[in-house]
């Protein structure tokens, strides 16, 4: 099916309205922020800047044109589904069969065939069937998968060659204010356009990690996990990772998904810079504890045993000032500043040690590939049938997704459901969702209460056994 709608909610009964607050939350997706901090510096050439399609102010009068060419490289995914058992349904219960297979989009970015979606889609659903924007269905394979960035290249496969593409747009030079459009297939309405203003741009000094993202309130529910942001142009501008609530989305901009899909595309992974550090920013009374003169720099928590920090003899307690010369006054600017670097090359760190200044030369190695799955992001999808992420760091845990044949799908949960309980226990973070999963037994129930907009309910989960 191909529809337009309007960003505004349908009117619904109450117990199934939903103001859908994911696809996952900011520490699900600290690794993929990571990933855009780590990524976002390396400039890449892209389209240039142009004049304005419309007057300064003045709200377009029409998106039909970079609708047309978006909805025409915009797929859908789908749980795999057996087409003789829905091809004799009924209109509105193919409709329905298919909303429940539909798990997110993706876009074609190539004309031989290359699509970008989302990396937690085919992470949860290895095998998917896919359907283009004018309701073909598609072959498609997995090329390769970047966790932290949360970008999956696909190859798609068809009668119809070349195929649509959606060319890459600069997402450096998009600004708050500026109109978009979001392309995707919320219930299985594949190509549907809704449209929106970027509401925030990445911020390069922030510890936020929700700002090392566009932010947007053109994308409008479930189905949009990797649909593509689009500016006026008819460019893609962003790669849609989070749907953050109250109709906000976040996007990885395109100059990082650019990056990633040319080195999955070149070597099959994403060659990262790794110091082998985890730190923590300074406050006046952490500064004053650790006989700092003020809060500049960042504290190491941690120096992983092994890891290039720790045999160049860093440890925790270091206060790192400045590496090279970048002053560091962030975790975010210490991350970008190494993402600068290769792995092989040697760093010079200006650390704080025992109220001395020292300096510390650290060969940076290539990230370990466990260390390239994104943090933040718990996975009950063995037991329960689902991922979890939290919404923020301190509102909560929220369904990412689901596996549609699961214990939890079976049992009345979608995605975007807030978790506020489990056998009792409440949940307020990652951490609680963990530790109330962790004693579950398979075959066992577990009593989840999940908020769904404004309704509260009690749903039974019986676990895979």
């Amino acid at each position: 099916m191909i529809g337009i709608c309007s960003r505004r909610k349908k009117d619904r009964p109450a117990a199934l309205r939903s103001s859908r607050p994911t696809w996952g939350g900011a520490t699900a997706l600290r690794g993929v922020l990571t990933a855009v901090l780590a990524l976002g510096i390396v400039a890449t050439p892209l389209a240039p800047p142009a004049a304005a399609l419309d007057p300064i102010g003045a709200p377009p009068a029409s998106f039909s044109r970079p609708a047309s060419a978006a909805r025409a490289a915009t797929i859908m995914l789908l749980a795999p589904d057996g087409a003789d058992e829905t091809a004799a349904l009924e209109p509105a219960d193919r409709f329905l069969a298919l909303r429940e297979r539909a798990l997110g989009s993706g876009v074609i970015v190539d004309s031989a065939g290359l699509a970008l979606t989302s990396a937690r889609l085919v992470r949860l659903m290895p095998e998917f069937e896919v359907v283009s924007g004018d309701g073909t269905p598609l072959k498609a394979s997995v090329l390769a998968v970047d966790a932290r960035s949360d970008v999956a290249v696909l190859k798609l496969n068809g009668e119809r060659q070349p195929f649509p593409a959606l060319p890459f747009g600069d997402s450096d030079q998009v600004q708050p204010g500026d109109w978009v459009i979001a392309v995707g297939a919320p219930f299985g309405l594949v190509a549907t356009v809704t449209a929106g203003v970027i509401t925030a741009t990445p911020a390069r000094a922030s510890d936020d990690p929700f700002r090392s993202l566009l932010q947007t309130d053109a994308v409008a529910g479930y189905g949009y996990a990797g649909a593509p942001i689009v500016n006026l142009r008819g460019e893609m501008v962003g790669l849609t990772t989070v749907l953050g609530g109250d109709d906000i989305g976040y996007a990885v901009p395109s100059r990082v998904a650019r990056r990633v899909y040319l080195e999955l595309l070149e070597k099959g992974r994403v060659s990262r810079p790794w110091l082998g550090v985890t730190t923590q920013s300074l406050s006046a009374d952490l500064a004053r504890a650790l006989g700092a003169p003020d809060a500049a720099g960042v504290v190491i928590t941690d120096a992983l045993p092994g890891g290039p920090a720790a045999r160049a003899g860093l440890r925790s307690g270091d206060i790192v000032l400045r590496l090279d010369a970048v002053p560091i006054s962030s975790r975010a600017q210490l991350e970008r500043a190494v993402s600068g670097l290769e792995p092989g090359r040697t760093a010079i760190l200006a650390v704080r040690r025992a109220r001395r200044v020292v300096r510390v030369s650290v060969v940076l190695a290539e990230e370990p590939s466990d260390a390239s799955r994104a943090p933040g992001l718990v996975r009950a999808d063995e037991l329960l049938g689902i991922e979890a992420s939290a919404i923020t760091p301190t509102m909560g845990v929220a369904v990412a997704t689901i596996d549609p044949g699961g214990p939890a799908a079976s049992a009345g949960v979608e995605p975007g459901d807030v978790i506020r309980e489990i056998d009792r226990r409440p949940i307020r973070s990652l951490a609680e969702f963990e530790a109330a999963v962790g004693p579950l037994r398979p075959g066992a129930p577990a009593l989840m209460l999940v908020q769904r907009g404004t309704v509260a309910l009690y749903v039974v989960v019986i676990a895979r056994p």
